[in-house]
């Protein structure tokens, strides 16, 4: 949002796209002059996603609405929405899959006033992707065989540690939302906690989990038929966080190789 959740940043800021050492402002939506903007993704063929404020005030939270929208061929497209106010794009591959998080118009005690609901947005169309049980999902990824990997709520019961319902990673596909589970706490793979690191092509997500308790978090991977917690089932040093992966399947993050300082960068 224009002047940031604090109301501290005094100028009105728009997405970018970068090119051959030239800076091209990408607009918002109207009125641009007064809206600001911000992208999110870009895939081979340059197509970007991001989004923008609106001119619409939310009446629940009293500030300006938030619209995804697509950079394609000099042209600027709206996305759309589920119903609510606000429409945030995470990711797009190169067959112009885009995909995020959606409000609808349900009342929820948590997020945005209203249901969030994973996106999947294709050739114009909208799709809720569902959820695992509960009222809210979000989708970070998509890769390019078409899957999309996100988090959502399990149940409606907040816990005591988290205040938030059950949360779990899943993987969209052809219509289906598959429960990857948790290293035995209630939050893992919260797009809105930022504990999703990475997706590849071959399906393998990386991410972070609390332990039972919810006390502790650590790193998982998805290698495509169970959860691994690499910070106990890695040789070598012991993984804190997991941010990327490849499509060879080599992970990116932070580790401690030793007990004399806290952690490194590790392969």
């Amino acid at each position: 949002m224009c002047g940031g959740l604090d109301g501290t940043v005094p100028f009105v800021f728009h997405a970018f796209k970068w090119q051959d050492g030239v800076v091209s402002d990408l607009g918002a939506l109207p009125l641009g002059d007064e809206n600001c903007s911000n992208a999110v993704s870009i895939n081979a063929r340059g197509e970007t996603v991001g989004l923008s404020e609106t001119g619409e005030i939310d009446p629940l939270l009293g500030i300006k609405g938030l619209r995804g929208v697509l950079w394609k061929n000099d042209e600027m497209v709206d996305l759309g929405t589920l119903g609510g106010k606000y429409t945030v794009p995470t990711g797009i591959n190169n067959r112009t899959q885009v995909v995020g998080g959606a409000t609808n118009t349900i009342p929820d005690p948590f997020g945005f006033g209203t249901q969030t609901r994973a996106f999947l947005w294709q050739d114009g169309i909208m799709q809720d992707l569902g959820t695992l049980g509960g009222a809210d999902s979000f989708a970070e990824f998509v890769n390019e065989r078409g899957q999309v990997a996100g988090g959502s709520f399990t149940n409606s019961t907040p816990n005591p540690v988290t205040g938030l319902p059950t949360n779990h990673p899943f993987i969209w596909e052809n219509g289906r939302m598959t429960d990857l589970g948790s290293l035995g706490g209630t939050l893992a793979g919260n797009g809105g906690f930022n504990m999703l690191g990475g997706f590849n092509n071959r399906g393998e997500l990386v991410g972070l989990s609390t332990l039972p308790g919810d006390q502790i978090v650590d790193p998982f991977l998805w290698n495509g038929k169970k959860l691994i917690d690499l910070f106990t089932e890695t040789i070598g040093g012991s993984p804190v966080s997991a941010n990327a992966v490849n499509d060879a399947g080599e992970i990116v993050g932070a580790a401690a190789f030793s007990t004399n300082r806290p952690f490194d960068a590790y392969l």
